[in-house]
């Protein structure tokens, strides 16, 4: 009969031991090798700028002065239009306008009169309607009043080039359902109406090719519950219904390459908000333009106590890939508002928060993404609704932290306890058998 037996390893003599010192110098390397694994991370940070005198209506990342650095400019309930400035690490208030005619509803920072120059636009409220377009630096800034005249009052303001002529215009929306077209410079600017019964205040207005046709396109959505793109030039507009009764009235509207396929996409913020303490809702939408016919997708619904107020297409987190950012609102008094990221395509989306996680429950709704400190990555602007403060927000990333203990590296040690007992074990016994 054939006998068979384990060996151990100091049945090797002096391999045996050989053997064991070279398992124990594999080992220790491997729980080095542990040790140093590390972990890539990035975290959100989060910067104080200050406090504006009224509630915050409109918030933006640019420009302004022309001095070649970027910084943030807000217009309020007060009345009053600031630009805050960072200098040796800290941040500085100056009031642009004391005193703009009535609440600031809405600003854009750009080339408005095409002077290679940046100007504020704005559109003020209820009591005194204006379009307004600022020019200056430091303590001097020149006013202009482009309209006086508007048929209730402004509520979104946007810069582009809405007609493809190479040159930027000014577009406005209004609380009774008027879309108006501005171009021109200093006191002398042509208006257009392009639309004057959208069935609803306009709350959100964009400009860019949203069709992937290679020219730019004015896109609108009103309280009524509708999308539409306008096309066009001089007094020639065409206006197309892109989608009729969303479920919730449109409150924000952005264009980009919302899901990285290389193509635009128009996304909606839509919602209904009924004053704190009463139930809201909402959702968020994304139009495609495929083989020559529109399609609509949900992105997700907000539930009865959220609606979107405020949506954008952005790589927020510099990773290559753009996000939709959207601001969300809230009903009732004790659930503040949130920016949240979404990343998906079609209808298919997963939403990650933002500022929940680093400012706690504070309301977001109002924000803007730029590159503010000229680093060539982007930051968040954001003011809270209701509220004065005004914060920054970026993603940034952490030293390499290492990773231990780990599973790899448990797994080692553990190894490194039981392979000497199973040895020594295993002698015994030899020895006595």
């Amino acid at each position: 009969m054939l006998n068979m037996r384990s060996s151990s390893i100091s049945e090797f003599g002096g391999r045996g031991e050989e053997m064991k010192k070279m398992l124990s110098v594999t080992a220790v390397l491997l729980v080095v090798f542990g040790m140093i694994v590390s972990v890539h991370a990035t975290t959100w940070l989060k910067e104080d700028v200050g406090n504006a005198p009224g509630n915050v209506k409109a918030i933006m990342i640019g420009d302004p002065d022309n001095d070649g650095d970027n910084e943030i400019v807000s217009g309020d309930a007060a009345k009053q239009i600031i630009v805050y400035k960072k200098v040796a690490d800290t941040w500085g208030q100056l009031v642009v306008i004391s005193d703009a005619g009535a609440t600031i509803m809405d600003l854009e920072i750009g080339d408005a009169d095409n002077d290679v120059k940046n100007e504020i636009v704005v559109v003020t409220g209820e009591g005194d309607a204006r379009v307004l377009v600022l020019n200056g630096s430091g303590n001097s800034w020149t006013m202009h009043v482009i309209d006086s005249i508007m048929a209730g009052y402004g509520t979104t303001i946007t810069i582009g080039d809405a007609d493809n002529d190479g040159e930027n215009e000014i577009v406005v929306g209004t609380t009774d359902s008027d879309l108006y077209l501005y171009e021109g410079s200093g006191d002398s600017w042509t208006k257009r109406v392009l639309s004057t019964d959208l069935e609803g205040k306009i709350l959100g207005i964009a400009i860019g090719d949203a069709d992937n046709d290679d020219n730019n396109e004015i896109i609108a959505g009103s309280y009524g519950k509708n999308l539409y793109m306008f096309y066009g030039a001089g007094s020639s507009w065409t206006n197309v219904t892109l989608g009729s009764d969303l479920g919730w009235p449109v409150r924000d509207v952005a264009i980009g390459d919302a899901d990285n396929d290389g193509e635009n996409e128009i996304v909606v913020g839509a919602g209904h908000y009924s004053g704190y303490g009463y139930s809201s809702g909402g959702a968020a939408y994304l139009y495609k333009f495929i083989s020559g016919a529109w399609y609509k997708y949900n992105m997700g619904s907000t539930g009865s106590d959220y609606y979107i107020d405020r949506i954008g297409v952005h790589d927020i987190d510099d990773d290559g890939d753009k996000e939709v950012v959207a601001g969300w609102g809230s009903g009732f008094y004790y659930r503040y508002g949130r920016v949240k990221l979404g990343n998906g395509s079609y209808d298919h989306w997963d939403w990650t928060e933002v500022t929940y996680t680093i400012c706690g429950t504070q309301d977001a709704t109002r924000f803007c993404v730029r590159d503010l400190d000229g680093d060539n990555l982007m930051d968040m602007v954001f003011a809270e609704t209701g509220r004065q403060y005004i914060r920054v927000i970026h993603e940034e990333d952490l030293p390499e932290i290492p990773e231990f203990p780990n599973i790899l590296s448990l797994l080692i040690v553990l190894c490194l306890i039981t392979i000497p007992i199973v040895l020594k074990k295993n002698a015994r016994s030899i020895r006595s058998a």
